[in-house]
């Protein structure tokens, strides 16, 4: 009964502490950072800001789609600061794409719902949208795909 017990407890611990690292792990996964990679690598960049015209702190996602912005803070700080440690989520009004390594043809897609649904701007590759039209301050996930029914910033 005793080594049940001590087998339990061993099972528990276990299981906790692989829970929490299972849990920390999405956010340490997708490309998100201050800056597109310049590492000799190729690499699709997609830079979010607080404010309109780029304006305010800012987040840069590459490479991965994400399918929920909650959990993603602006983290630098950009020409203001404001919004500065705000969720992404239905904060970024403005944003552009850009490209490390090769001319690409991948379009950031931005969603008004989570797992990319709902109203959503394109914007081409290495262009701008000095404030995003039906994704303003509703903007919950983003894809690596172009869709001919979203908004277009050419």
């Amino acid at each position: 009964m005793r080594k049940i017990k001590r087998a339990a407890a061993l099972f528990t611990t276990v299981a906790a502490v692989t829970m929490g690292a299972i849990a920390a792990a999405p956010a340490a996964s997708a490309g998100v950072g201050p800056a597109c990679p310049n590492d000799g690598y190729n690499h699709n960049c997609l830079n979010l800001y607080y404010n309109s015209n780029f304006g305010g702190a800012g987040e840069t996602f590459w490479d991965t789609p994400i399918p929920n912005f909650e959990p993603y803070k602006f983290e630098w700080p950009g020409l203001t600061g404001a919004g500065l440690g705000q969720s992404v989520k239905n904060h970024a009004a403005s944003g552009y794409t850009n490209t490390m390594g090769w001319p690409s043809k991948t379009w950031a897609t931005i969603y008004f719902n989570s797992n990319y649904g709902g109203a959503c701007d394109a914007i081409a590759p290495n262009s701008k949208a000095y404030q995003l039209h039906y994704t303003y301050n509703n903007n919950a996930s983003m894809t690596w795909a172009y869709t001919g029914t979203c908004y277009q910033f050419q």
